[in-house]
Formats: structure tokens, sequence, C-alpha cells
């Protein structure tokens, strides 16, 4: 769901194909649940990549590569689902190109 914060910015775009984007800081394990613009998500683990401080969590989305950053204290493991919060107050939506590139 978009944000009631960020509509009127994307309303020009409403019915045009878009790129979702997200950061992975702003698609963290789940928690935050009830506030304005958080959005629970329930993603695959496809690679986990423990970098020390955090671990990088790769997931794929209809086909789309997403990366996730975690605390490396965080239970997860390949191959099963991993509950999530995405900051959708952080979310951006991309216009693409006739090429389906975005523009």
């Amino acid at each position: 769901n978009v944000p009631a914060s960020r509509v009127s910015r994307y309303a020009p775009y409403k019915g045009k194909d878009m790129v979702f984007g997200i950061r992975p800081e702003h698609l963290t394990q789940r928690r935050e649940e009830g506030r304005p613009g958080f959005e629970s998500i329930d993603l695959m683990v496809d690679v986990l990549e423990p970098m020390g401080m955090e671990t990088m969590a790769h997931f794929f989305v209809d086909g789309h590569p997403v990366c996730a950053r975690l605390d490396p204290a965080t239970v997860a493991e390949p191959e099963k689902m991993l509950a999530l919060t995405a900051d959708m107050n952080q979310m951006h939506l991309m216009e693409t190109g006739p090429n389906g590139k975005v523009v």
C-alpha cells in the first residue's frame, strides 16, 4: 500500500507501468507493526550474506532480486520464509520506458 503521505506524489502515474524501489535498510526483520506506512511481508530467503555488523538477505519477488538488511542475530535460513517489515514511507516508484527499463 502506498502511504497517504505519498499518494499525491504518485497520483499522476496511476495506471502506468512503474518499478517499485526500496533500499535494503528499509526492508528489515518484522517490527513496527501497526505504525502508518509499515507493511508486513513474508519472503523466502534465497541467500544470506553475513557482513559482521549486519546480514544481507537476498530474495526474489516475481523474479526480481530484492535485498534486506538484517541484524546479524536474526534467525534466518535459506529456503525458509522470513517475516519482514517494509517501511513504505521510504518507497520509490520509477517510471519505465517503452523497453521496460527505468527512465
